[in-house]
């Protein structure tokens, strides 16, 4: 199947080393056609991941046509017709998420779900704002619109409840889902100062160089929206998850607790919390950059799956996952 990329940044850098080295059962199907990105442009590709990995000569240069691109750029409204005409059956979206724009990238998988493309995005901003109208394009078009790497990377927790409990009720969910938050968290709990915490968020490449979607709470409001929709098929307005910020004034949490940003989900909305959570809480134990989700069913009880310390690999995975469901059926 040919596919085209949308993002020329650190998770389509990941997705293809993945692709390139890890050698999947459908592997040999998947061509990248075409690249895009407002600060690349557009450039046409020939990109083939048959063959042994780590031994892919038609692979051999993707990294550079997946970095380079063109100086001059291009705007979206050529991206967007660009991916109306392409030949392509499915485009993958790797894009980051516009901090000024939630919607920045909507046009994009808009046409392409309109032209017949199954679309996979790493982008929240669509997902969380217009999920029941992208699903209905899509269920119209009789394509898939996949988007596991939106939350927690590569771990099914988008899939778990219907696949893994049939038959169950959930009731709600609660988790851990912001790791820049959390690692500030715990580097304040030991003993640094808020923007030293900050500045090594940076450096371990945990956040962008405008941190204000993760501090602001916007990065884990998008995530509860994207679960509860999904969850219930219910409608969840962005503004009535009610936020934590973080700033300077964090305090070092009670003693023989740590402070976790609690994200809750339930029919029709969610919210976050600033928690002090003792030992026996499960989210007491997810570090830095680990992230947690925690299921309350109607037989089963609570449920929890952990992702300790992910990177862009895990990310570049979720995408993978859902290339399996399009090309491993």
């Amino acid at each position: 199947m040919d596919a085209i990329v949308l993002g020329r940044g650190n998770v389509a850098m990941a997705l293809l080393r993945l692709l390139k080295d890890t050698h999947f059962p459908w592997s040999e199907r998947l061509r990248i056609t075409g690249i895009a990105s407002r600060r690349g442009g557009i450039e046409e590709a020939g990109i083939s991941f048959a063959g042994q990995p780590g031994q892919l000569p038609a692979a051999g240069n993707a990294t550079a046509a997946i970095s380079a691109g063109r100086s001059d750029g291009t705007t979206t409204e050529e991206i967007t017709r660009w991916i109306e005409r392409h030949s392509a059956h499915l485009v993958i979206d790797t894009t980051s998420l516009d901090s000024t724009d939630f919607l920045a990238t909507l046009p994009y998988v808009q046409a392409a779900l309109s032209a017949g493309k199954h679309v996979i995005t790493a982008n929240k901003g669509p997902v969380a704002l217009r999920y029941f109208e992208l699903a209905r394009t899509a269920a119209a078009a009789k394509v898939q619109f996949l988007f596991k790497a939106t939350v927690m990377d590569g771990v099914p927790v988008l899939d778990f409840p219907r696949w893994m409990l049939p038959g169950c009720r959930l009731k709600s969910f609660r988790g851990v889902l912001n790791s820049t938050t959390n690692v500030i968290l715990d580097q304040v709990a030991s003993g640094r100062r808020f923007q030293t915490a900050l500045d090594y968020c940076r450096s371990i490449g945990v956040t962008e160089g405008d941190p204000s979607h993760d501090l602001e709470g916007k990065d884990a409001a998008l995530k509860i929206a994207i679960c509860a929709q999904h969850f219930w098929q219910q409608p969840v307005a962005l503004g009535e998850i009610a936020r934590v910020a973080l700033d300077g004034d964090v305090m070092p949490p009670p003693a023989g607790k740590r402070w976790r940003i609690i994200c809750r989900g339930y029919p029709g909305g969610g919210q976050m919390e600033l928690s002090a959570v003792a030992p026996e809480d499960l989210m007491y134990s997810i570090e830095g950059t680990s992230n947690a989700l925690e299921f309350e069913t109607d037989l089963m009880g609570r449920i929890s799956i952990a992702e300790i310390h992910p990177g862009l690999t895990q990310t570049a995975y979720g995408i993978v996952y859902d290339l399996w469901k399009i090309l491993g059926q």
